[in-house]
């Protein structure tokens, strides 16, 4: 039993924080040896007393033990709890701090949640269609096959033969699948005609995806032999809108162009191949005709790698074969090569460049949020030297005012990081809402884990880039100079220089976004002006797909057109109306290969490499607006039975007959001895693949005399005297009342058309020049600030030297020369890093230099400009000081 004076000394040990463990046994010690001289003058010897002390003492050591655990939790919670209370107390200061000073708070935590937001929400889209993994099964060993041609092309699809081919002789892959592109057809059966838009694979290609069916299955091995079922896979959104989403959609009969269809599987919400407006899959099976055709290059080629198998392996297995199929079949695989290529690098290669570009130009615009921010904090460090001095004066350690500071920038980064949850969020619509629908796997961009996890590092980041410095400097106060008014320990040399330094950076940065900016701008605006070749104005463009099993062979589809035109021109406000398989941008690239009457080419193959072919009506040049330079347009008398006539462009022309006359030649798509195609007549050049693809060379044959009697797609374009797009219900109806289980394709102006092959180019530079006017206002806003605080802390010099007899011009002049310094340094390193960098932008500019100097010297001049104003203001208002009150107020 623990005598009294023991409970005692525990209790001691307990709440006087000063008694150790150590000091604790020293005391129980004592007290032990006191006990034993009273057990001796008890009538104990001093053995016996000292003995009986020993053994007290051996007792009591458990409860030193656990005395000893509670002291160090003692002093373990007791530290703990200091530093709560320290923490507890820099946050009420801090919140009560930031409250004082409402407008810093404001401005501060808006800048931030702006650099924040959108830099999280540019990420999201950087990290789904770049970084995250793709939606199928072990999609690193999904690869790519193309053909690259004797032409150069790295990227050339593929002919069935050598599909076939590398199917059977290839190793170093598990499986092979092959897809061609998508197209539009007619679903009828259901409550009206309706376009949806599908692709034929290969049934290997999902078990390469790894993919299976929602509902049902996906193609067997047995449907891959010719003379199979008709069967069709569908998506989940086909399931839904077409089928009503019923639970058991296996074996129902869907009608595709007038064929019946059996539903076999419907594939789960997340596949989208191989893109998103993609709704059914058909099953393209290879007989023996496939096997023999090498001139028809029409499929992508998909594969797995083997477990444990490199793509550098896999090309030189694929090489070897591409040089075996070269040496057995010179006449159509001389000079073809193959190449392999990751599936995901290819996918995303078009717009690699454009979204890196955006991620480093919207981190940019952090850093100067940042920048900017901390300017702010400097400059309100000025304001509160004499707080810090006077705390520094009462004992308060360095490292204790550098928390308080922090403790303030923490506070600033989580209003910030709340704030910037809501700009993520409509950044984030915003940015889908216009993304352009061309980017691929832009369906997997969502804000997740990944995606906050970086907000809440930016805002990390964000925070020490903020806080550290100002707090650094604000904790280095000298007390004598500021207690004694003597001077501003913060317009410090270090001070000035860091303060400068980061208004030096915005506009440097600002210069470097705005030079970028007005690049693509430029860019954008030579490229709306490129001549179409045609004229746009007033042109409509409507889609159809007549079905093949109604509409077999010409004659049934020509008669078909033919009534499509005398309805289409008998519309109101139709000045013009002809037919054409082959419309801009939208149309079937068909290519012809022929052979020059008199000059075969040499080689195993005479004809020369294929060019785009376009079926077109009389009237269609006339139409489109398209001048005929040389010979004749096409005539009513240019029909099957007919000599069968062609027309060139102007490239083709001077390809081939440069400086010279063509009408009259002789062509021959199928070798020396014939049939032939007399060129009647050159066209002028046409921008047929977008505003950005220079004119290629092209053939024109008459529509009436077109060689694919399969060919049931054609496009009707529509000149108006007004508005086209009110001529669209007409149109419609018109259409319907010829066939009504037709369903129009698309219905859309030219303009619109190539509009929409500008898209990325849009996107970019609206997002680069938002980022850029975003930066110039926080520098223009930085110098501002900056200026007007310098201003109040040397409102007193100014008073001094309007006492001396300054005049406001003078005084107006040395404020601004120290702002335009600061502005002009800034534009001089902007300039210097756009000359380094803007060359990153060379591949998203149309016909601009990315060292153009009227952009440069444009963006330097406008910079300047508004900080002047921004120097000015503040400049101003401190001349308009009266001495009498500065001096007086100081």
């Amino acid at each position: 039993m623990i005598r009294p004076g023991i409970r005692r000394l525990f209790r001691l040990a307990l709440y006087r924080r000063e008694l150790s463990q150590r000091d604790l046994d020293e005391e129980i010690r004592l007290h032990l040896e006191l006990r034993a001289r009273e057990l001796e003058r008890a009538g104990l010897s001093p053995e016996q007393a000292s003995a009986e002390a020993q053994r007290r003492f051996g007792e009591m050591g458990e409860a030193r033990r656990r005395l000893g655990a509670a002291v160090r939790r003692r002093d373990r919670h007791g530290t703990l709890r200091e530093l709560l209370d320290d923490i507890s107390q820099d946050l009420r200061y801090g919140l009560r701090s930031l409250g004082k000073a409402r407008g810093f708070t404001v401005v501060a935590v808006l800048t931030l949640a702006l650099g924040i937001g959108a830099t999280t929400a540019i990420f999201s889209v950087v990290d789904g269609v770049l970084f995250r993994a793709l939606p199928f099964a072990d999609p690193d060993r999904l690869v790519l096959i193309w053909e690259t041609s004797p032409a150069g092309e790295e990227r050339n699809i593929v002919s069935s033969g050598n599909y076939l081919d590398w199917r059977e002789q290839s190793s170093a892959f598990e499986e092979l699948g092959t897809h061609g592109g998508s197209f539009g057809i007619t679903l009828t059966g259901v409550e009206e005609p309706v376009r949806v838009m599908g692709t034929s694979a290969s049934p290997s290609v999902f078990r390469v995806l790894g993919a299976q069916a929602m509902l049902g299955r996906t193609f067997s091995r047995e449907e891959e032999a010719p003379g199979s079922g008709n069967v069709v896979l569908v998506s989940h959104g086909f399931w839904q809108r077409h089928l009503g989403g019923r639970p058991d959609p296996t074996g129902r009969t869907v009608v595709l162009n007038g064929v019946s269809y059996e539903v076999i599987g419907v594939m789960s919400p997340g596949f989208r191949f191989p893109s998103p407006e993609v709704e059914f899959w058909l099953p393209r099976r290879f007989d023996a005709d496939d096997r023999n055709s090498r001139r028809a290059h029409q499929w992508r080629v998909l594969a797995r790698l083997r477990s444990g198998t490199s793509v550098d392996r896999a090309q030189a297995e694929m090489s070897g074969i591409a040089a075996r199929l070269a040496s057995a079949y010179p006449e159509w695989m001389n000079g073809w090569g193959v190449r392999v290529v990751p599936y995901r690098a290819d996918l995303v290669r078009d717009v690699r460049p454009l979204l890196l570009v955006l991620l480093g130009a919207v981190g940019l615009v952090l850093l100067v949020a940042c920048a900017n921010v901390a300017n702010l904090l400097l400059a309100r460090a000025v304001t509160r030297e004499r707080e810090v001095a006077l705390r520094t004066a009462l004992g308060a350690r360095r490292g204790r005012l550098l928390r308080q500071f922090l403790t303030e920038s923490a506070l600033l980064a989580l209003l910030s990081a709340a704030a910037a949850l809501m700009v993520l969020v409509f950044t984030m619509d915003a940015l889908l809402a216009h993304a352009p629908p061309d980017i691929p796997l832009l369906q997997e961009t969502r804000i997740d884990g990944r995606v906050l996890l970086f907000a809440g590092a930016i805002t990390l980041g964000g925070l020490l880039l903020c806080g550290l410095l100002p707090a650094v400097r604000a904790s280095r106060s000298d007390v004598q100079s500021t207690l004694r008014d003597t001077g501003s320990p913060f317009a410090t040399r270090g001070h000035r220089r860091l303060r400068n330094g980061l208004l030096v950076f915005e506009v440097a940065v600002s210069v470097l976004l705005l030079i970028g900016a007005a690049l693509l701008t430029r860019s954008f605006a030579t490229l709306l002006r490129v001549d179409y070749g045609f004229n746009p104005d007033r042109l409509l463009l409507v889609g159809l797909d007549l079905p093949y099993a109604r509409y077999q062979g010409s004659p049934a589809h020509l008669a078909f057109g033919e009534r499509l035109l005398a309805r289409a021109r008998s519309l109101p406000g139709v000045t013009a109306a002809d037919l054409t398989t082959e419309p801009p941008i939208v149309g079937y690239n068909n290519t012809f290969s022929f052979v020059i009457e008199g000059r075969p080419r040499s080689g195993p193959d005479p004809r020369e490499d294929p060019v785009p072919l376009r079926p077109v009506t009389p009237g269609y040049f006339r139409t489109m607006g398209v001048p005929i330079m040389q010979g004749r347009a096409f005539e009513e008398r240019d029909r099957p039975g007919m000599p069968a006539v062609v027309i060139v462009n102007a490239v083709l022309a001077e390809k081939f007959w440069p400086g010279q006359n063509p009408v009259g030649v002789r062509l021959s798509r199928e070798g020396p001895s014939g049939p032939w195609l007399e060129i009647v007549g050159v066209a002028g050049d046409t921008r047929h693949f977008g505003l950005e693809a220079d004119p290629e060379p092209a053939l024109y044959i008459p529509y009436a005399q077109k060689p694919w009697a399969w060919m049931s797609w054609m496009s009707l374009m529509v000149r108006t005297s007004g508005d086209p797009m009110q001529l669209a219900s007409g149109l419609r109806r018109e259409i319907q009342s010829l066939d009504p289980d037709l369903a129009l394709e698309r219905v859309a102006t030219i303009h619109d058309i190539y509009g929409e092959s500008l898209a990325r180019r849009r996107f970019t530079t609206l997002l680069i020049g938002g980022f850029a006017f975003i930066t110039m206002t926080l520098g223009v806003v930085g110098i501002y600030g900056v200026l007007s605080y310098v201003m109040a802390q040397q409102r007193r010099d100014v008073g001094v030297r309007m006492a001396l007899g300054a005049r406001v011009g003078q005084v107006v002049r040395l404020i601004m020369a120290q702002g335009m310094a600061l502005a002009l340094a800034g534009v001089v390193l902007g300039i210097l890093a756009a000359l380094a960098l803007t060359r990153l932008l060379s591949g998203l500019l149309y016909q601009t230099s990315p060292r153009d100097l009227a952009t440069f010297v444009g963006v330097s001049l406008l910079l300047l400009g508004v900080a002047a104003v921004a120097c000015w203001l503040p400049a101003r208002r401190a001349a308009r000081v009266d001495p009498v009150q500065a001096l007086r107020a100081d």
